[in-house]
């Protein structure tokens, strides 16, 4: 009745030659085409994930970056972003709205419109990936800028820390329905925190409980999950205390949990910038945690 659906695939071998997948039914049948096996990953977070290679002045080394999605060395590399038309108090089965869907990496997407396509710490470390592994990379770029962590949590891991009334309606939205089914993640890496400043007690059970959420709805109990520490902007003001130590230190909390892998932004920015241009170290020790 939902007209949602989903059709488990048995174990396949990494490959980038494009397969066509044939659907029939008594109603009719469905085709898809170019389909590649091989690596999935979920980014997601705030503004610092949100930002593209042309928000604001732009990323560090933004043209060779941006160049570099046109090499033959990335043709196996899909972008997908998910849009920010929706949210749901309750999780929803499918998107309900999406900047672009599955499409291969190139210039004019990964130097889209900045803040819309295609997130500059998810380009990074997709790209880290694929020089890596040297298998197909499905990259998923589902952020919201401004956000706090309680919208991306399902409302029982929210309930879990104290926090009830918070229905977690970008979770609900926009991470929930790749859950259907769900879909097969290898990984997913997050930055945010900033919206969360001056609450690291409540973030050190929080930001565990959320990945614990994911890897539960994901059906993956080990699924690797990294994350960015946020950077080192001068949150306090100059007449201020800073408090954004503590919440460094509280999203250290996931590494109690197996399989987590941390990465630092505190030294690729000054202190008046909250959104520090230099994406690329932070990726490249995230890309060398997971795998």
């Amino acid at each position: 009745p939902s007209g949602v659906w989903r059709q488990p695939l048995p174990p396949t071998e990494a490959s980038d030659r494009g397969q066509t997948l044939l659907f029939r039914s008594s109603e009719g049948g469905a085709a898809l085409r170019d389909v590649l096996f091989g690596e999935v990953y979920l980014c997601s977070g705030q503004s610092n994930m949100e930002y593209t290679p042309r928000s604001m002045a732009g990323m560090n080394n933004a043209s060779v970056e941006i160049a570099a999605a046109d090499s033959p060395a990335y043709r196996s590399v899909r972008l997908f972003t998910v849009g920010k038309g929706t949210t749901s108090k309750t999780p929803l089965r499918a998107l309900g709205s999406l900047y672009h869907n599955w499409t291969a990496a190139s210039s004019a997407l990964v130097g889209g419109p900045a803040w819309k396509e295609f997130s500059a710490v998810c380009w990074l470390f997709g790209k880290e990936l694929s020089n890596e592994l040297k298998v197909p990379v499905g990259l998923i770029s589902s952020s919201w800028g401004g956000t706090q962590i309680q919208v991306w949590m399902p409302k029982a891991a929210n309930e879990a820390c104290h926090q009830g009334s918070w229905s977690g309606d970008r979770y609900n939205a926009m991470i929930a329905p790749f859950a259907v089914g769900p879909m097969a993640l290898s990984g997913a890496i997050w930055y945010q925190g900033e919206s969360n400043n001056g609450q690291g007690r409540y973030y050190s059970c929080a930001f565990p409980a959320m990945i614990s959420a994911w890897r539960a709805a994901f059906h993956s109990p080990a699924l690797w999950f990294g994350f960015v520490q946020i950077a080192g902007y001068r949150y306090g003001g100059a007449s201020r205390p800073d408090p954004s130590a503590d919440l460094r230190q509280a999203q250290l909390a996931a590494l109690s949990l197996p399989n987590v892998g941390v990465s630092t932004a505190i030294d690729t920015g000054g202190r008046t910038s909250i959104h520090p241009p230099s994406k690329l170290l932070a990726n490249s020790q995230c890309g060398q945690f997971s795998n």
